[in-house]
């Protein structure tokens, strides 16, 4: 892989971020910040998408980003524009092999993924980095299942008040650290 472009949405940072880790395997990588119109517009009820208050943070978020690239010896491309547009225009005329990007779950991010993925068929990788643990340690994962409940039924399972000896639950406790 020779050049990437690592897309920022709502993960405005350099520490944590493994789409930027994954990005930064090619030899050539350029950060990209799209601000959407759409997020500016109002919605179907007249309200704001975005007020003052969050416009401003998403602003100074930005702006913070692209100073610790910067001292990074980067930069970031900031474009305003959909991003099912922007990005696709970029991989054409930069010859990009591969863009990153982090998944979402709303609708109107799936729908623009959707559109990019449509216009960029192999070229769009999604990493997973919405939630506190990653995707793979989640309660999908028997290891995670048994810490969970050994986290959530500890205090409850103490001695049996009533009878002076061990309920099952703490006996299975037990068991379940052991293995």
């Amino acid at each position: 892989m020779k050049r990437s472009i690592i897309w920022f949405r709502n993960d405005l940072r350099i520490h944590d971020n493994e789409a930027l880790v994954k990005a930064c395997q090619a030899s050539e990588v350029l950060p990209v910040y799209c601000f959407d119109p759409r997020h500016f517009s109002k919605t179907s009820f007249g309200f704001p998408k975005t007020g003052s208050h969050r416009a401003k943070f998403l602003f100074d978020s930005v702006i913070n980003l692209k100073n610790n690239l910067q001292k990074l010896g980067g930069n970031l491309l900031i474009r305003i524009g959909k991003p099912e547009e922007v990005i696709p225009a970029l991989v054409k005329d930069l010859n990009i092999d591969l863009v990153f990007v982090s998944k979402k779950i709303a609708t109107e991010e799936v729908e623009i993924e959707h559109a990019i993925k449509n216009k960029l068929s192999n070229k769009l990788s999604f990493v997973w980095q919405s939630t506190l643990f990653h995707i793979g340690e989640t309660f999908h994962s028997p290891r995670m299942k048994s810490r969970m409940y050994l986290r959530s039924f500890v205090k409850s399972s103490k001695r049996n008040p009533r009878s002076g000896r061990r309920s099952l639950l703490h006996k299975t406790l037990i068991y379940l650290k052991k293995t």
